[in-house]
């Protein structure tokens, strides 16, 4: 094991339903903010994207596509996600 590698305990039940009901939320949230083109907060400078089979970085994602007019509109039925308790506090949303 290197310097690096962090081991977390496993996530008690209470952990994971929290994680779960917290992604939920986020996806909502999201979704909803991609649909009015506010989005764009969700992207920082060090954000990756792929878009289209292209990659890119969350500032160019955020003027390239979501401030473009070529966006199209769009409507997001979520019918099922992946999240991942992280640590104590974070989450991963796939």
């Amino acid at each position: 094991m290197n310097s690096q590698t962090q081991i977390f305990a496993a996530p008690t039940s209470d952990r994971i339903t929290q994680t779960a009901q917290s992604g939920e939320r986020f996806a909502e949230q999201y979704y909803r903010s991609l649909t009015r083109g506010t989005a764009g907060k969700y992207y920082t400078e060090g954000s990756k994207v792929v878009w289209n089979g292209t990659g890119m970085g969350g500032a160019q994602f955020k003027q390239t596509v979501l401030e473009s007019s070529n966006m199209p509109l769009s409507h997001v039925d979520v019918h099922a996600l992946d999240v991942h308790p992280l640590g104590d506090a974070q989450m991963l949303v796939t």
